[in-house]
């Protein structure tokens, strides 16, 4: 009986040991695949320009990221400019449409999600044991008639993203993650991206359609991007509003 119990230990250990193997594999290969480690971790900003299209209906953007864990996004439509942004501390938006003037701070889960935004820009797979996240293999699915393989990464906070690689080029073609809001609701993102092509050695994406709960949210088409413009750290800061300025 004992000799059994040592049996069933070794197999669950080794199938263990195999699957963390094959995972670690297939997550290395993505990585070498979109440029390599040394590569992406040397990239210091990211300047992309383009469109966002829905219903018929484009707005133009411009989204800028910088190290460490800045985003700030502008989109322009009917005329008038929105924008989103987070400087690694402080998450605030300008939105007309709201009927309120000037820059407002963000909170909840708008300012959640401009952190969220931000951290994911910096590949959370890469060293991803050393950030203290853990990645699971969840075998091999079908994406829109290609094999992929389905890899859970659990952040170090326990968000959980699924990434969707094709299994003979490691792209990712897919990503999806589900939250539960403040309020009791759950979202599930998904995250479509196709149209690759090389920018300074790195596969990038140049078209990523986008579902919240199932439904449609439209097309982000990229026409320009580039890495490693110089941006400052105050272009991502919280304009003063016009009676602080006073």
């Amino acid at each position: 009986m004992k000799r059994i119990f040592i049996i069933i230990f070794a197999f669950t250990f080794l199938f263990g040991m195999v699957q963390s193997q094959n995972v670690d594999e297939i997550i290395n290969n993505h990585i070498e695949v979109k440029g390599g480690a040394e590569k992406l971790e040397s990239i210091k900003s990211v300047t992309a320009v383009g469109k966002m299209v829905r219903m018929n209906m484009e707005m133009k953007f411009s989204m800028y990221y910088k190290k460490p864990k800045m985003t700030r996004t502008e989109v322009t439509f009917s005329d008038k400019l929105m924008v989103f942004a987070y400087d690694g501390e402080t998450a605030w938006q300008i939105s007309p449409f709201t009927g309120i003037e000037g820059p407002q701070i963000m909170t909840g889960d708008q300012a959640d999600d401009a952190k969220e935004t931000a951290e994911m820009f910096e590949n959370p797979l890469i060293n991803y044991t050393k950030k203290g996240h853990k990645v699971e293999l969840l075998g091999k699915d079908e994406l829109e008639g290609t094999e992929v393989f389905k890899v859970k990464l659990t952040m170090k906070d326990g968000k959980e993203t699924i990434f969707y690689f094709d299994t003979e080029t490691f792209i990712d073609l897919k990503t999806e993650t589900t939250r539960i809001k403040k309020d009791g609701k759950e979202i599930k993102a998904e995250s479509y991206s196709s149209d690759f092509k090389e920018v300074n050695g790195m596969m990038t994406a140049f078209s990523i359609k986008t579902k919240v709960n199932g439904m449609d949210m439209g097309n982000i088409v990229i026409e320009s991007i580039k890495y490693d413009e110089p941006l400052e750290d105050s272009f991502f800061k919280m304009p003063k509003k016009e009676e602080e300025k006073k």
